[in-house]
């Protein structure tokens, strides 16, 4: 079957405009009708099962994507975010937990081209080839999606909570307090934005060591122990920034084994997933906060929109905003700059 793609260039029309004609709206000049009809009955197209069922109000099927079967604080609050639109939309939710690596088709590509899915929402950034590669697979057979992080594909939509700008911005706040050795945490989804952010912490941050860690798996307490040992006992290091803040009581676990207080030893970030998880959780730490429900949601909507062709220009991206809380886990080195 063609795709919306190609329906849009035998028409002369943009993907948006041809999903307007097919769901009915009222904004399109018959000129283009006419021509993304002809196109096509040419392709003998027949739309997605999804965009009927909106408009007849029925029931259809969303995937949301996520890294693994464990799901962490950001998961689970893009989760109950887009739960709720998709829900007061008479929609399903179905969860596909996929690494996206190795060779093998995803899994969510062949629900989708099944059609057993008829949109997806990516709780994930696209930095990888793999997945960069089925976003096209999906924009090809104008199959609507919405990923996590910076907008990477034509054919979808994204939400960013700037991750590169909020995580300069830690290792700054730290610099400026006298802070010159800081380990940065990082997941895998993460490596390629890290690596932007440490050039440019280069640059504003002059003499700073940043030692970027990339947490694998799920022996936590491991991982952590040997940082904590080699890099901060033994090492220069007496910061930390973008800790996830369930990883926290792990850490804090191994410190008083290895003699080390915070603030006075360790300054430490982390960061919260939650809009509301710095009201009661973790008093003393310094955070930042990703609102991850509010991210859910919005990806979520945005889907319907774009089903509904009320998406133009940059309506398929939305960049939200970090809140900065500033506790008493971050010792003063020095008078602010």
């Amino acid at each position: 079957m063609a795709s919306i793609r190609e329906i849009a260039d035998r028409a002369g029309v943009s993907i948006s405009t041809v999903s307007r004609v097919m769901n009915g709206s009222a904004r399109v000049d018959d000129d283009k009708k006419a021509r993304v009809a002809e196109a096509m009955a040419f392709y003998d197209y027949a739309p997605s099962q999804f965009g009927r069922a909106l408009r007849r109000r029925k029931s259809a099927m969303v995937a949301l994507v996520v890294p693994s079967a464990s799901l962490g604080v950001f998961e689970l609050g893009f989760l109950r975010g887009a739960a709720s639109v998709v829900m007061e939309n008479g929609c399903s939710l179905v969860l596909i937990c996929d690494e996206v690596v190795g060779d093998e088709r995803p899994a969510f590509i062949s629900a989708a081209l099944e059609r057993r899915v008829d949109a997806l929402l990516f709780a994930l950034p696209p930095t990888t080839e793999r997945l960069i590669d089925s976003l096209k697979v999906l924009e090809r057979n104008g199959i609507p999606f919405c990923h996590v992080g910076r907008h990477a594909a034509e054919g979808g939509a994204s939400v960013y909570a700037k991750y590169e700008d909020y995580t300069l911005d830690n290792l700054v706040y730290l610099y400026e307090r006298g802070h010159d050795h800081i380990v940065l945490f990082h997941s895998a989804a993460h490596g390629e934005y890290v690596r932007r952010v440490l050039d440019q912490a280069q640059r504003t941050c002059p003499g700073i060591d940043v030692l970027a860690l990339e947490m694998k798996g799920r022996n936590i307490a491991d991982q952590l122990g040997q940082v904590l040992s080699k890099h901060v006992v033994d090492g220069p290091y007496r910061a930390m920034t973008n800790l996830d803040s369930e990883d926290l009581p792990v850490l804090l676990s191994l410190l008083p084994g290895r003699g080390i207080r915070v603030p006075d030893d360790l300054s430490i970030i982390v960061t919260e997933n939650s809009e509301d998880a710095h009201r009661d959780i973790y008093p003393g730490y310094t955070a930042r906060v990703v609102p991850s429900t509010a991210m859910g949601g919005h990806a979520a909507s945005m889907l319907f929109d774009m089903l509904n062709g009320k998406l133009e220009g940059d309506g398929y991206r939305r960049e939200f905003e970090t809140a900065f809380v500033p506790r008493c886990s971050v010792k003063m080195m020095k008078e602010e700059l």
